[in-house]
């Protein structure tokens, strides 16, 4: 049986390569990401950390949350997808580790989120979810976590 050596990533026609500019035009694009998504993350911690008592409030939460983890995945994907193909690549290492390290840190800085949701009370739960019942899988996932919760410093 012959072996095959698969062809080094610059080798391959670009035709048979993933498109990533639908994710990200360009380096710059992806490199202003980074930036808006921690500006965001700031924000959304300065807006709603200890203010989660409102159903309206927590609308406007769940919608600026769904927004910082969108484009913190598309941050992860761009640079995980290349790295992918051409682990050798000192370059798309580094990348996908400096991706890997700022989805800890955007994570570390949300994680309140969830936290506090599981300490609110079921009827103000249910109250969102009859302002939003798109996310009405969110809150009972939310409502299973609240059984073995700890207090939002502890998570």
């Amino acid at each position: 049986m012959s072996e095959t050596a698969l062809p080094k990533r610059q080798e391959v026609d670009p035709k048979l390569t993933w498109d990533l500019t639908p994710i990200f035009a360009d380096e710059f694009a992806y490199t202003e990401a980074i930036k808006q998504v921690r500006a965001l993350t700031k924000d959304f911690v300065h807006l709603y950390q200890g203010k989660l008592t409102e159903p309206a409030i927590i609308v406007d939460a769940l919608g600026d949350y769904g927004s910082i983890i969108e484009l913190d995945s598309k941050i992860g994907h761009w640079a995980f997808m290349p790295y992918s193909t051409d682990t050798t690549d000192p370059k798309l290492r580094d990348r996908q580790i400096k991706a890997t390290a700022l989805d800890g840190e955007i994570g570390g800085q949300l994680s309140f989120f969830q936290a506090e949701l599981t300490q609110l009370p079921e009827e103000v739960l249910d109250a969102v979810v009859a302002k939003a019942p798109d996310y009405a899988g969110f809150f009972r996932q939310i409502k299973i976590a609240k059984k073995g919760a700890l207090a939002p410093a502890a998570e």
